[in-house]
């Protein structure tokens, strides 16, 4: 069994940067009519600063009209709960500049006597140009079936001399794996022929959300925190990757239900740790443990951020203790999974004439 690994980018609003790979999204709407409507950002400090990048640093911004930039709406408050409390629009400033070859914008706020550690800025105004954001989760389905079945526009592929791909598993990181429970409950994982796309995926510490990933005016890096963007729409409904019902609404759904319509539900390896169960609804996606197609997996005492910034897996901290890293289970977990797959499909027959060869596809956290 072989191995032949894919990355993606799918994000359009992160800046251009040496070895990052990113999504260049078509505006929606034209020239002459542009579409227009309001956005929201949450800026929040650890540090004493005096300005800040509202969509975080790297990142990018819708434009705003001109009556949005005068009329913008700045508030603060120290937590989640608290009233508001305006700040007059000849207190703050927001410069907008372009970023090359992105047709989103750079803005930076910056607000008299500087921004308070702790406390939750909320911005408001009016934003046009919306991009077509969803198209990164099109992409992604339509590159690897086309590495996968063939067809029309593969012959630069067919340049790489890649060996028949036979089978397919998608790896998503946090973001990106709240991006492939939207990928999945979106109906993506059947291309356009309606053949399934991948076999199994494996999202990593994904909680129980999706994110703002295939909507107007779209955000898809904000996730919800325990003190900041917890009002942004991530953690929504269906939560279970079977069918469950809303008690609020009485609607019945979940996130493989296109999939079960199309016959191309994948089987599913959802992974956590302790931090999803903190403050990613972690617990969301399991309130029925039973099924064959989906398993779920707790790595206890390891910190998220040891993949998320490549800290040293055996830094001593302060209390002198030493945290593991979750690296070689998470490798461990996208092997079981690709062999979960050979079990299934393949390893019952007696006879095989052809290596596996399993293409795993890469949404890194950007």
């Amino acid at each position: 069994m072989g191995y032949t690994y894919l990355l993606t980018g799918w994000i359009n609003e992160i800046t251009e940067r040496p070895g990052i790979l990113r999504l260049n999204a078509p505006i929606v709407g034209s020239v002459s009519n542009p579409i227009t409507g309001d956005v929201r950002y949450e800026v929040s400090v650890s540090l004493p600063a005096n300005d800040v990048n509202i969509a975080g640093g790297g990142h990018l911004a819708y434009e705003p009209t001109d009556a949005g930039l005068d009329k913008a709406s700045l508030s603060e408050r120290l937590y989640l709960t608290d009233p508001r409390v305006p700040i007059e629009r000849s207190q703050f400033n927001l410069d907008v500049s372009d970023s090359a070859n992105s047709n989103q914008k750079e803005i930076i706020l910056s607000i008299d006597g500087g921004f308070k550690p702790g406390y939750i800025y909320e911005l408001i105004y009016q934003a046009r140009n919306p991009v077509l954001a969803g198209a990164g989760m099109s992409a992604i389905r339509d590159l690897v079936s086309l590495i996968r079945y063939g067809g029309e526009n593969s012959d630069q592929l067919n340049q790489l001399d890649l060996p028949e791909i036979e089978h397919t598993v998608a790896y998503g990181f946090s973001q990106s794996g709240r991006l492939l429970r939207q990928y999945m409950y979106d109906g993506f994982n059947a291309d356009l022929e309606d053949r399934q796309v991948f076999d199994g995926v494996v999202p990593f510490i994904a909680g129980g959300g999706y994110g703002m990933f295939n909507n107007r005016f779209a955000m898809p890096t904000r996730t919800n925190g325990q003190h900041s963007n917890y009002l942004f729409p991530n953690d929504l409904f269906p939560f279970t990757y079977g069918d469950s019902t809303d008690p609020f609404t009485g609607v019945t759904d979940g996130i493989l239900k296109k999939a079960s319509a199309t016959n191309t539900e994948p089987k599913v390896m959802h992974i956590q740790t302790s931090n999803e169960y903190w403050i990613r609804a972690g617990s969301f996606p399991h309130t029925n443990p039973e099924g064959t197609a989906m398993r779920l997996y707790l790595t206890g005492c390891v910190s998220t951020q040891l993949v998320a910034h490549n800290m040293d897996p055996a830094m001593v901290f302060r209390d002198g203790q030493r945290q593991a890293s979750c690296l070689q289970i998470l490798a461990c977990g996208i092997r079981l999974a690709c062999h979960w797959l050979w079990r299934c499909t393949i390893g019952l027959r007696k006879e095989r004439s052809r290596r596996l060869l399993v293409i795993l596809a890469l949404m890194i956290v950007l």
